[in-house]
């Protein structure tokens, strides 16, 4: 083997170990819960929110009161969001395995009406700090905190 194809094939391991490492992140079970709620609070969606919420807890439901707000400061009136995604800054889990911590950050790409783009012409983005709890049905948002509440 040359020096140009082993240093071609570490780089093709560091790349694959990379991506692994963000796909194991993006598709653990606490964070697609997470995602499960924040999709469903951007969509204005109560029933699909509140699946995702640990059993007799009102706090995340909060955001949803906050809502209309959140819409009319992060895309004005003309704005159409058309695609969000989240950057992992920060999870932990607790020794037990019952309860884990997120630190998100969830951007949202739109378009306004002057300007139109296919991936949105613009982007916000919003840090989501999340307490979760495992239940019996799976994890469950315990916590929720966002800038709007």
């Amino acid at each position: 083997m040359t020096l140009r194809g082993l240093l071609i094939s570490i780089l093709i391991g560091l790349l694959g170990y990379w991506a692994y490492s963000v796909v194991r992140v993006h598709t653990s079970p606490e964070v697609v819960a997470y995602k499960s709620f924040a999709n469903a609070l951007q969509r204005g969606n109560s029933l699909s929110a509140r699946q995702h919420v640990a059993v007799g807890e009102s706090q995340p439901m909060e955001a949803l009161q906050h809502f209309s707000a959140r819409q009319s400061q992060l895309f004005n009136n003309d704005a159409s969001p058309t695609l969000t995604y989240h950057r992992i800054l920060r999870r932990t889990r607790s020794q037990d395995n019952r309860r884990a911590s997120l630190r998100i950050e969830q951007v949202t790409r739109f378009n306004t009406s002057e300007n139109q783009r296919f991936y949105g012409s613009k982007s916000v983005s919003v840090i989501h700090t999340v307490e979760m709890v495992k239940e019996a049905g799976g994890w469950k948002v315990y916590r929720f905190y966002d800038p709007f509440m």
